[in-house]
């Protein structure tokens, strides 16, 4: 979500004036905004349930006040109902929400059946979040947007195919926890025999004690190497052979797309937009598709690590579905046209102004 927000406030043309309110910022995210020019404010609201939200909301009316933005576009449920208020209270405000995977929180889809009453749009990452939406929500059809992610997408940084013989280095990029399927692509590689030619990186956060405790089970093998968070996943993913994404459950993986702009051939799990991205019915597949268990993954690890032709035909076609389809400029150009049309739908102000929440 972070990345996705810098990319977009990042590529926007001259004629928005954008403000990121962050309700609960890293350092590292801040970093990132004050690097990228990126006009921003900590709200600092963590949580709807502490009495800080009440002083999160507080500050969030006095920001829109001075600002005076024509859209508040919502990231998250906490933003999503922050900004409900917020439309309460200035009717001629525009809010935009935002669904970027499957949140199986009943509560939360109770309370955003409500608070989409106020909504002016429901902007979806693939048409497969967009249907859960509709069945957990019940939106009025007109809310409904897709918009797919955008990533940067360069010929000159595609990552050549490994040749025949050559060590095949695994690896998955995200936060190691359950609904990611860290274990999964674990307890997949272990199946390999101690002499195979292959290794597996892992690259994300891994301060929590579930992902402690899988560190320590995939100890047993030497190849298995956790790095931590990376601060540049392009030149992680750009030290892989085969990007695997091994998750329970998605909207649409950004590590995949940057996979795929890298020229990676992929394996992904059957779940969310995965399957319309690797393999879309009018294009060469990217990759392959398996279920969400350690003997389907395996099975796909074997495969890829022995054919090489396989591994060269897939990277060649990531590369050319993420060019023609996911670009960080397509998805701008998108949302830009989506601000001017709720914009106008009320005789906004000429020159269109959006803040997003966090």
């Amino acid at each position: 979500m972070e990345t996705h927000v810098l990319r977009l406030v990042a590529g926007m043309e001259k004629g928005f004036s954008s403000l990121v309110c962050c309700l609960d910022p890293s350092p590292e995210y801040i970093t990132l905004l004050e690097k990228a020019g990126i006009d921003h404010t900590d709200v600092k609201c963590p949580s709807l349930t502490t009495p800080s939200a009440l002083l999160g909301y507080m500050a969030l009316e006095r920001i829109v006040k001075r600002f005076r933005p024509d859209i508040v576009h919502a990231y998250g449920f906490a933003s999503d109902v922050l900004g409900a208020m917020l439309r309460l209270r200035r009717a001629n405000l525009r809010l935009i929400t935002s669904r970027r995977g499957e949140d199986a929180n009943l509560r939360h889809c109770r309370i955003r059946r409500l608070t989409n009453r106020w909504a002016d749009r429901i902007v979806c990452v693939s048409r497969e979040v967009a249907t859960f939406v509709e069945a957990t929500e019940h939106p009025a059809p007109r809310l409904l947007e897709v918009i797919p992610n955008g990533v940067p997408v360069d010929r000159g940084a595609m990552s050549p195919a490994a040749p025949p013989g050559h060590m095949i280095r695994f690896g998955t990029l995200g936060t190691v926890k359950p609904i990611k399927g860290t274990d999964i692509l674990v307890d997949a590689f272990l199946k390999f025999a101690a002499d195979a030619p292959v290794t597996l990186a892992v690259a994300g956060l891994i301060d929590r004690p579930w992902a402690e405790a899988l560190r320590a089970r995939a100890s047993i093998d030497s190849r298995i190497e956790f790095i931590g968070r990376s601060s540049v996943p392009n030149a992680f993913l750009a030290g892989l052979d085969v990007f695997v994404l091994p998750s329970r459950s998605e909207g649409m993986s950004n590590a995949l797309l940057e996979a795929m702009a890298l020229g990676l051939p992929c394996i992904a799990t059957d779940v969310g937009s995965n399957r319309t991205v690797l393999n879309p019915p009018d294009a060469s597949s990217a990759g392959v598709i398996c279920e969400p268990t350690s003997d389907a993954l395996f099975e796909c690890m074997r495969h890829l690590s022995g054919d090489a032709e396989a591994r060269a035909r897939n990277g060649k076609a990531a590369f050319r579905i993420a060019q023609e389809r996911y670009t960080t400029e397509a998805m701008v150009r998108r949302f830009e046209h989506l601000y001017r049309t709720v914009a106008r739908s009320e005789q906004s102000v000429a020159r269109t102004e959006a803040t997003s929440a966090l």
